[in-house]
């Protein structure tokens, strides 16, 4: 697919990652040229399943912006191994539009979420990256952490990017915390 016949909401992802200027952030833990690893931690006012629930309730907390379709009814989580962290949609010919954003490898109700794929522009380059989802019950509240870890080779290194993945990862994350705290 050349970026001509690319959907439009994919182009705009893709142009905002890579018009992404703020400096590294602190959720930026590590970088260099072939990895990088993003980390994100919060406490909230639910039990581990409440937040479970909502963590595998993606269109209730994942930017629509930031999606390909544009919508995040269109998102899903199966939560199971080898269960699909995925998007469909129908396009505007009819035509049955999908996407593997990533495909789930531990699954661990109140416990973790463990996902392995390239999130964005990750996708269509030589990555192997580990997104996982943990909560952690701590004084009748529980600890939500997310961490992104990537490695391969990417044009400008993986050091470069990591700054834009932040500022997505980084959103999505807030989103999960508010929507938990409700």
């Amino acid at each position: 697919m050349n970026r001509f016949s690319m959907p439009m909401a994919a182009r705009c992802i893709i142009s905002a990652l890579a018009l992404f200027a703020a400096p590294v952030s602190a959720a930026v833990v590590n970088s260099s040229p072939g990895h990088f690893t993003l980390g994100y931690t919060s406490t909230v006012k639910a039990t581990p399943d409440q937040v479970w629930a909502t963590v595998v309730n993606l269109p209730g907390w994942w930017s629509a912006a930031h999606s390909y379709s544009g919508k995040a009814a269109n998102l899903s989580i199966d939560p199971r191994a080898g269960g699909c962290w995925c998007e469909r949609w129908t396009g505007p010919k009819g035509e049955a539009n999908s996407i593997e954003h990533a495909r789930i490898v531990m699954a661990m109700p109140g416990k973790v979420l463990r996902a392995v794929g390239g999130f964005g522009p990750l996708q269509q380059a030589p990555i192997y990256a580990v997104l996982s989802i943990e909560m952690k019950p701590v004084d009748g509240s529980t600890q939500l952490r997310m961490t992104y870890a990537a490695s391969g080779d990417i044009a400008g290194g993986m050091a470069e990017i990591a700054p834009a993945i932040d500022g997505v990862l980084g959103q999505q994350f807030d989103n999960l915390v508010k929507v938990t705290a409700r």
